[in-house]
């Protein structure tokens, strides 16, 4: 009975912690300049953190005509033992300009979200 109750107690924890929602995006927009920034927005559970690894956190985009994107902006994070860190609320911005002759209307945009947190 012990063993079932501790895999139920380890199951929940881990359910309580990754039921969040880890990711999260947001787009700005200049109309005027034609240009914005897409905000993918990671939710590091408490008791985590993320390495910066730009293999392993990071996001890709697929290419969308007349969209040209810029790099990633990482935040500052906390350097420690050598390795970068993040914590918490982490917002990676992405520039972007869009091509002055572009039609209004609905784009789609698919991004990958990468993310390996540790504990």
């Amino acid at each position: 009975m012990k063993k079932i109750l501790i895999i139920v107690l380890i199951l929940s924890a881990f359910n309580s912690v990754f039921a969040q929602k880890i990711v999260e995006t947001k787009v700005s927009f200049d109309y005027e300049k034609h240009s914005g920034i897409l905000s993918v927005i990671y939710n590091i559970p408490e008791g985590f953190h993320q390495n910066f690894n730009e293999e392993y956190f990071g996001v890709e985009i697929n290419n969308v005509k007349s969209i040209t994107f810029g790099k990633i902006i990482y935040p500052k994070g906390r350097m420690e033992s050598g390795i970068l860190n993040f914590y918490g609320k982490t917002e990676l911005k992405i520039p972007f300009n869009i091509d002055k002759t572009i039609k209004k209307g609905k784009f789609d945009i698919n991004i990958k979200a990468k993310y390996q947190l540790c504990n």
